[in-house]
């Protein structure tokens, strides 16, 4: 819609959504509005200069606020909440804390102190995921310590998951989804029980914004 990246274009692609989206709201369309609030928000914060490219110096706090900025539309209306501000995960200071116990203090966790984590998906207070984010220039090891970490703590809250009541049949479809951005590109992994191990798939979908 804006290939070749003009303000003119940018303009006229939100007076367009705008238009239909004023039509939804009139007609009660619910997944239209919500869809066109997403490409509203899309639109906002995308480049729309040709000439403009993205600052590989922005902070990790500035590209998740584009990212979460889409994620609150797409959230909206459900019982979906976002915990957001390096929050500590219960599970992670658990597991801190069984360390402890087994280790002392031969390794970092003696405080039985949580890992801090980007994002956590939340409802009814049960957490359900958590994702990071790091800036467009952090080291490549930088980035796969990070995804380490990211893949632990998910697998660190589906225990919690697997122990509340539900069917056996569901829980057999249970699994936690993180996303892991790097700048302006991330990509979704899921984790879950295969058999009495538990199982990464690594990337269920890439994630390009030009923000």
């Amino acid at each position: 819609m804006m290939v070749k990246g003009t303000n003119a274009n940018k303009t006229q692609l939100r007076i367009a959504i705008s238009k239909t989206k004023t039509s939804a709201l009139e007609s009660g369309d619910r997944e239209g509005t919500q869809l066109l609030d997403i490409m509203e928000t899309l639109t906002k914060v995308s480049y729309s200069d040709a000439a403009c490219t993205p600052n590989e110096n922005e902070s990790e706090l500035t590209t998740y606020r584009r990212v979460v900025m889409v994620l609150d539309d797409i959230l909206d209306g459900t019982m979906l909440k976002i915990k957001d501000v390096e929050t500590i995960c219960r599970a992670s200071k658990a597991i801190g804390k069984d360390h402890e116990k087994l280790f002392g203090a031969t390794i970092p966790l003696n405080a039985g102190f949580g890992r801090r984590i980007g994002m956590i998906l939340s409802t009814k207070n049960v957490k359900l995921s958590s994702s990071e984010w790091k800036r467009s220039r952090t080291p490549i090891a930088k980035c796969l310590q990070q995804q380490s970490k990211n893949i632990r703590m998910n697998r660190a809250i589906l225990p919690y998951l697997l122990a509340l009541p539900i069917d056996q049949d569901d829980a057999d479809n249970v699994f936690t989804v993180g996303m892991e951005w790097t700048g302006p590109i991330g990509y979704m992994s899921a984790v879950k029980t295969f058999e009495y191990a538990y199982s990464t798939v690594r990337c269920l979908y890439s994630l390009h914004l030009s923000l």
